[in-house]
């Protein structure tokens, strides 16, 4: 099924994303891109719900090159909890909001958390 949403780190970073709502492996997986972001080369997106779409099991933002030839990857995985890094799920029918401190690494080396604001619209609440 299809899904639009945007992305705020900092500031907002991608008012369009596009992708799917689908359940993978069993689990409901969201997952929107944006190949053409003004900011980052490329902006990839997956959040892994619980099967009852109630908490947020894993979430993994990729963000290709910046203007400093820096690219991130911001992750949350509710199996390996580290600290200070939190996910939140907020559901309003079919528009899924994760809020909160995920971990970032820069070039593959740790750097911290960044605050994320990630909100997808499913096409349906029926997925």
């Amino acid at each position: 099924m299809k899904a639009t949403g945007t992305l705020k780190l900092f500031a907002p970073t991608s008012k369009k994303l596009a992708g799917t709502c689908q359940n993978k492996a069993g689990a409901p997986t969201l997952t929107v891109a944006d190949r053409k972001n003004d900011f980052f080369h490329t902006v990839d997106a997956a959040v892994v719900l619980t099967g009852d779409k109630s908490a947020v099991s894993t979430v993994t933002i990729a963000l290709g090159e910046d203007s400093d030839e820096i690219t991130r990857t911001i992750t949350y995985d509710a199996a390996k909890p580290t600290a200070g890094v939190s996910a939140k799920l907020g559901v309003k029918g079919a528009v899924y909001t994760v809020s909160g401190k995920l971990a970032n690494a820069e070039d593959g080396t740790p750097a911290g958390t960044i605050p994320v604001t990630l909100v997808i619209t499913c096409a349906s609440t029926k997925w």
